[in-house]
């Protein structure tokens, strides 16, 4: 490989990124484990799959398979998958916000949802 190629390239290694263990719900998934693990809450997990599984928000390739499917075209799924895995985090209390939006930015965001930009 040239001298200029990326580390991963050269080795054809991803350098400890999420890809190199199977993608982003593999690495998400052994993270969650083992932490859930250490906190005496193995069966939180899967009792998030399956709550996502009833809503229609998980497929067998986990998230980024229901993002894949509901926006094929867009290059961000990886992005959108890490926000359901943060409010899983959120909602046990190992992610805390920044700072809230206030009503003024979020009413806009909304709205962009529904088309309406």
């Amino acid at each position: 490989m040239p001298a200029g190629e990326p580390a991963n390239r050269r080795t054809g290694r991803e350098g400890g990124r999420p890809a190199a263990y199977g993608g982003l719900n593999t690495a998400v998934w052994f993270l969650m484990d083992h932490l859930l693990v250490a906190e005496r809450s193995a069966g939180a997990w899967q009792e998030e799959q399956s709550r996502l599984t009833e809503a229609g928000a998980w497929y067998p390739d986990g998230v980024k398979g229901v993002f894949r499917k509901l926006l094929p075209g867009d290059p961000a799924r990886d992005t959108h998958a890490a926000s359901v895995y943060a409010e899983f985090a959120h909602h046990r209390g190992r992610l805390t916000a920044d700072r809230l939006l206030s009503g003024s930015e979020y009413t806009p965001l909304g709205g962009s949802l529904d088309g309406e930009s």
